[in-house]
């Protein structure tokens, strides 16, 4: 069985890489860097003309002028969280998983979608694609390998897309952090669920540990995954509802200011609850079956 990675270049992406490779002897290539998008400039904004939203565009704007040291405050705190938890996980690769390394994506090529990178995944001849912190994956990577699995920080179907283990404290959610292992779709992170989990949360967290936590453990879900297919007994559930879906334009300096007065209260009401066992009731999915919690 030959597995390709798909992933970003920071050091959670390298700490994914790093635990993969580290348990299976089939890994043949590795992609970075495959967040980066294709489009230019005039691209995106035709692309926000044609889905209404540039309006909105144009309020993010004025707000992260506004509230941009919440910004800043808050992507410090997720950096200073991976840097605690993944530090040192780029220069370990590099010292010795340097061979499976096959290309970083180059915005003067394309996204990973571009003809270029989708020639060199098929020159490899996968079985499994996996991939973490990637843009879109179009249907001409999907049909490369018989299973393309994805780790979705947030857990599916109740919070899909970007920040979605952000929005249950804004929205409070009391049992909706996780993460997701999924069969890859044309969609956002619509997929079929292999697994979903849930990590220990503690009165010290923050978004930043808590979407590390959710990293940790959906590393050990891809590699309980794999192993699922080398035994051909991998199973997979269908999503049984829409739930909630965040692109990127829904989140701007406003709402890191908005996670900063209310993240203490609601950490500390998450582990009051949790204590008692009367967090919200959501379905985790194991190889495919139903859990209720």
């Amino acid at each position: 069985m030959k597995i390709v990675i798909l992933t970003d270049s920071s050091d959670r992406h390298f700490y994914f890489c790093n635990r993969i490779i580290g348990e299976y002897d089939s890994v043949v290539g590795v992609f970075l860097g495959t967040k980066q998008k294709s489009e230019g400039f005039f691209a995106e904004i035709k692309k926000l003309f044609r889905r209404k939203i540039f309006l909105k565009a144009v309020i993010n704007k004025l707000l992260n002028l506004i509230f941009l040291s919440y910004g800043k405050k808050f992507h410090k705190e997720k950096l200073n969280q991976e840097k605690l938890i993944f530090g040192g996980s780029e220069d370990l690769f590099y010292q010795h998983q340097s061979n499976f390394f096959c290309d970083t994506v180059s915005s003067s090529i394309g996204s990973i979608n571009h003809k270029f990178y989708i020639d060199k995944i098929k020159s490899l001849e996968p079985d499994v694609i996996i991939v973490m912190g990637s843009c879109l994956i179009r249907r001409e990577i999907i049909s490369i390998a018989k299973y393309i699995i994805n780790m979705h920080t947030g857990l599916s179907p109740y919070y899909r897309g970007g920040y979605t283990n952000l929005w249950p404290i804004l929205n409070d959610d009391y049992g909706y952090f996780g993460v997701t292992v999924h069969t890859m779709s044309s969609g956002i992170d619509s997929g079929e669920i292999v697994y979903t989990a849930r990590p220990n949360i503690s009165l010290e967290d923050n978004y930043g540990s808590i979407n590390a936590k959710a990293i940790i453990l959906g590393s050990d879900l891809i590699v309980a995954t794999i192993k699922h297919i080398k035994d051909d007994d991998l199973t997979t559930k269908k999503q049984w509802l829409h739930g909630n879906l965040f692109h990127n334009h829904h989140f701007n300096n406003y709402i890191a200011y908005k996670y900063f007065k209310k993240r203490r209260d609601y950490i500390n009401k998450f582990c009051e609850l949790a204590q008692k066992n009367k967090l919200d009731n959501v379905v985790l999915v194991k190889n495919g079956e139903l859990q209720n919690f």
